[in-house]
């Protein structure tokens, strides 16, 4: 069921908010990090320094961290190498190829995978297509396209029932 696959795993206000040893009570292995809205703002060329420190303490904690990105050419590859990460450019989000591309170079099963990012259209729905957990974070401003804002206001009453489902203490994914 397509719409089913628009809900998130677990929603958070930001990437900071996820715990690393909740991360590895989940049995996750590898996280899938979006850049544009969740690591930085759109088109910004740096992540901040609680972001960076984030990334770090996951990485001290087991998880592999992995970039997979639309965006690509050498400000995703500057993000990826000043938080000394893994990037998959171009990955074509929402088809699986970029997830698959980023599990098949790190040895981990999708079962052992979460997708972070903060649109549902690309993040969570690539993500759980190709059979991860997913995890959807509020957007960090920037300067956003046209076609994000629009997409955006799709979101919106799916992104309600998921905040509905979240304050009555229940997974937001729960269908």
């Amino acid at each position: 069921m397509m719409l089913g696959r628009l809900y998130p795993t677990r929603a958070f206000a930001s990437v900071t908010d996820i715990g690393a040893e909740a991360l590895h009570e989940m049995g996750i292995e590898l996280l899938l990090a979006d850049v544009d809205g969740t690591l930085t703002g759109h088109g910004l060329d740096a992540v901040s320094n609680d972001v960076a420190l984030w990334v770090g303490l996951v990485k001290d904690a087991g998880v592999r961290v992995i970039i997979v990105s639309n965006s690509g050419g050498d400000r995703v590859r500057a993000i990826s190498d000043s938080l000394g990460i893994d990037y998959v450019e171009k990955a074509g989000k929402p088809l699986r190829r970029g997830f698959i591309a980023a599990m098949a170079a790190s040895g981990a099963e999708a079962g052992r995978t979460a997708v972070v990012g903060d649109q549902l259209f690309t993040d969570v729905w690539g993500g759980s297509r190709a059979g991860t957990a997913t995890f959807l974070v509020d957007p960090i401003p920037g300067a956003e396209t046209a076609f994000i804002r629009f997409k955006r206001l799709l979101e919106r009453p799916i992104l309600r029932r998921v905040r509905k489902r979240m304050a009555d203490g229940r997974p937001p994914g729960a269908l």
